[in-house]
């Protein structure tokens, strides 16, 4: 049985495991190349910890009230983490660039928007990704 795919060059079946985002690579050059742009640890694998020390807390408990409408639940991270769609989005070093600029950046709300508008592959990432979490199309409301 061959194993997962390379998500560098999507030609050979990995090997290897980067060590700090988990991607799955073929060879030491497509490690290279995964590596010309800075890596994250996922913040999918993250979530149960985060969210286990932040319940511990009474003031984390008070910031989780006012966001939770905007906390995924585990079955919605799943399907991100499972769409092809988004991965093939992902695959392109502008938009990996582009997510961690906007993650990094000192008005992150800002930046997504002016990236929505500004770069059209992106914006059609982000209306995947909803529709992945919400099953809604951009602009279907709720009555549709």
């Amino acid at each position: 049985m061959l194993g997962t795919p390379c998500q560098v060059c999507t030609e050979n079946p990995s090997k290897y495991k980067c060590p700090t985002c988990k991607i799955p690579y073929c060879s030491l050059n497509c490690f290279k190349k995964h590596k010309e742009i800075p890596c994250y640890e996922t913040k999918v694998q993250q979530a149960p910890a985060i969210q286990e020390s932040q319940q511990k807390t009474s003031s984390s408990k008070d910031v989780l009230k006012d966001d939770d409408e905007f906390l995924l639940s585990q079955e919605q991270l799943r399907n991100l983490s499972r769409s092809e769609a988004i991965h093939d989005y992902l695959k392109h070093p502008q938009i990996r660039n582009l997510i961690s600029a906007i993650d990094s950046s000192k008005d992150p709300a800002k930046m997504l928007d002016q990236a929505r508008q500004n770069d059209p592959v992106f914006g059609k990432l982000v209306e995947e990704m909803l529709y992945t979490v919400t099953g809604k199309k951009a602009g279907e409301d709720e009555t549709s």
